[in-house]
């Protein structure tokens, strides 16, 4: 009603809506396009209650011409790079949403994209026209977390991400299960539970078993190869701390041969956010790996490191120093293979009488 109020008194030329979700009236011109723009509205009653003159604060910000997304991030990273995902405020369309996931796709594994999605094509079982399906489906795209709602759902999945503490022992959750006080469950039934679920979407739901009653997270799913939220950023942390270790290490080392010694200052500099990483959960000791995981990591160090993983969960390997590296003064790559212990998400309980 006061949308359609505030339209009336601002006249024809624009549309007003309520945003439920923004808590905000968006004011729509009828124009759009090169002979399109705005002006500060005229001294009134209604102007000066909605602050849109020059005297009550307004300020005018006309239209720009369509950005590119590679553009944007940029001149973003040019500015700050202490961040690790984001979304939009605004409902994309499938094309922006695609643009947003091929950068992330091309950051090696650096940031990722959360598109919100309240369209009920998301939970239409294998829908194509579902926001995210050319991500997932059609490009395989990696660190897109699709959710199902509005752009506070979005948020409160960054503020997972942001939230989670390295520094605390066994501090490693997964979005699923996660409780949010006020935030508005998405899924309620069955049906809509699979399809959402099929369709790569993760989603804030209302559950009911017996006597509990319960709203979380689930499941807390990435695209690509990490899969897993908590995993992904994990590995966005550790590696940003490896880095910096290393930096430190250029720094402050007066000599770093091309020998054994350079060798076993790299590992050390490397070992205490490592084991860190390991305290938090990052990394597991114990955890079984396939025949064909371990050859592959062979097939690089030429020896057998299943001991190495199975007690400490990692590995780190650095190749042979040879003299044209040492003349060059080259790079030297460095392996570092960790085993995921993974999240254990559900149990399946067997309850049976034997009399």
């Amino acid at each position: 009603n006061a949308a359609a109020l505030i339209e009336t008194g601002i006249g024809a030329s624009v549309e007003v809506t309520w945003d439920s979700v923004l808590k905000k009236f968006i004011i729509t011109s009828a124009t759009a396009g090169d002979g399109s723009s705005i002006t500060f509205a005229t001294d009134g009653t209604l102007a000066e209650g909605l602050k849109l003159t020059e005297a009550t604060g307004a300020v005018i910000s006309q239209g720009a011409e369509p950005a590119v997304v590679d553009d944007i991030f940029t001149a973003i990273l040019a500015t700050e790079q202490d961040w690790v995902a984001f979304s939009t405020t605004f409902a994309v369309t499938k094309d922006q949403a695609n643009a947003f996931a091929l950068w992330v796709n091309n950051q090696n594994h650096r940031f990722a994209y959360i598109p919100w999605d309240s369209a009920g094509t998301a939970i239409v079982p294998g829908s194509s026209n579902a926001l995210v399906y050319d991500i997932i489906n059609t490009y395989a795209y990696n660190d897109t977390c699709p959710v199902y709602g509005y752009p506070n759902h979005a948020a409160n999945v960054m503020g997972f991400v942001a939230a989670l503490n390295f520094t605390q022992a066994n501090g490693r959750c997964s979005l699923n299960g996660r409780q949010v006080s006020g935030l508005l469950p998405m899924i309620s039934n069955d049906t809509d539970y699979e399809a959402a679920k099929s369709n790569g979407y993760n989603f804030y739901g209302k559950y009911a078993a017996n006597a509990v009653e319960t709203n979380q997270w689930t499941p807390g799913t990435i695209t690509g190869d990490f899969a897993w939220l908590d995993a992904w950023a994990g590995q966005v942390w550790i590696n940003a701390q490896l880095q910096a270790a290393l930096v430190a290490l250029f720094q402050q080392a007066s000599n770093l041969p091309y020998a054994t010694a350079g060798k076993a200052r790299i590992e050390s500099c490397m070992k205490p956010y490592i084991e860190q990483f390991k305290t938090w959960g990052g990394l597991t000791a114990g955890t079984d790996l396939d025949q064909s995981q371990l050859d592959q990591i062979k097939a690089i160090t030429g020896v057998d490191v299943s001991d190495a993983l199975m007690a400490d969960g990692y590995y780190i390997y650095i190749g042979q120093f040879t003299a044209a590296m040492r003349s060059a003064r080259t790079k030297p790559t460095v392996y570092f293979w960790y085993t995921d212990g993974g999240i254990i998400q559900g149990i399946t309980v067997n309850s049976v009488e034997v009399q």
